[in-house]
């Protein structure tokens, strides 16, 4: 029986796989359709009151146009094949989480919704969140595993808090504010976890099943002893609850899950040592020189 041979870790100068290549050209197509169909709603091209002459078919070609204009961005996403391993999910990363981020401050801030200023909550939350994360990526060079396992905070972080905000009888802005809270929530405990120690991208995701599975639980249960009776704050407030708890006690459980990261050994990070020695006046001058 032929054992597979083992596989090589991760070094520091490998490039970009074709994963997270891929991952930042969904990312910069999504987000270019975004920008040029909100290009489209700010110029007014959409308008077909009797202010203007338009009609239905004129704005739906330029929807379309905009739409493959924007999608084109797309392949700005195979410069991403020359950058350093995990640079590009960072990048892609720092996109997603801008655009949701900028939307949920805008409408936790803003007392009479605008769907103009709402777009540009997006589109400008993008551009820093791809901004912030490109210098997390090039400074830090944060592992793939690492990054994965932090993104996965948005996902149970986010419902945790929209959950927790209709728990209350609250507000669009005060639901909106919690969300984001919740989110940030997210994001910040699995820093801290991946701060530490090296994190396996699954160990996120699993805790993401579990919120899951704890919100099931207990809408089940408030299912099957209040049925409609029960109200949705109700719903909300057990689900969140449980959900948090499955999450916690799922992190905490699967330490152990982690994942070798970048080669760290002597052998891959030395590359070659020299020894000089210089003759001086009275004695000599001894000097180490290593390629890293």
């Amino acid at each position: 029986m032929v054992s597979p041979a083992p596989r090589r870790p991760d070094r520091l100068e490998d490039p970009a796989n074709v994963g997270e290549v891929i991952d930042i050209m969904i990312m910069a197509g999504g987000y270019g359709i975004l920008f040029t169909n909100s290009l489209v709603t700010w110029t007014g091209l959409d308008k077909t009151d009797s202010t203007v002459s338009r009609s239905v078919d004129d704005v739906v070609r330029a929807r379309f146009v905009a739409t493959v204009l924007g999608g084109l961005l797309s392949f700005a996403g195979l410069g991403a094949q020359n950058l350093p391993l995990g640079v590009p999910t960072m990048m892609a990363f720092g996109i997603r989480t801008g655009v949701l981020w900028g939307g949920l401050f805008a409408a936790s801030v803003a007392k009479e919704p605008s769907i103009d200023g709402f777009l540009a909550a997006l589109n400008l939350g993008g551009v820093v969140g791809f901004g912030i994360a490109s210098g997390i990526g090039f400074g830090a060079r944060p592992h793939i595993s690492r990054s994965r396992f932090v993104e996965a905070g948005l996902g149970w972080g986010t419902v945790f808090g929209l959950l927790f905000g209709l728990s209350w009888k609250n507000p669009t802005q005060t639901v909106a504010a919690l969300t984001l809270t919740g989110s940030v929530l997210g994001i910040a405990v699995h820093s801290i976890i991946a701060s530490v120690q090296p994190v396996a991208a699954g160990r996120g995701w699993l805790a993401n099943a579990a919120f899951a599975a704890g919100c099931g639980v207990a809408a089940f249960f408030t299912w099957g002893l209040g049925g409609t009776r029960a109200s949705g704050e109700t719903y909300a407030i057990l689900m969140s609850g449980t959900g948090l708890v499955a999450a916690i006690v799922v992190l905490s459980i699967t330490d152990g899950l982690q994942d070798s990261g970048w080669d760290q050994s002597l052998k891959q990070a030395l590359q070659s040592i020299q020894l000089d020695v210089s003759p001086t006046e009275g004695g000599a001058l001894f000097g180490i020189r290593g390629t890293i």
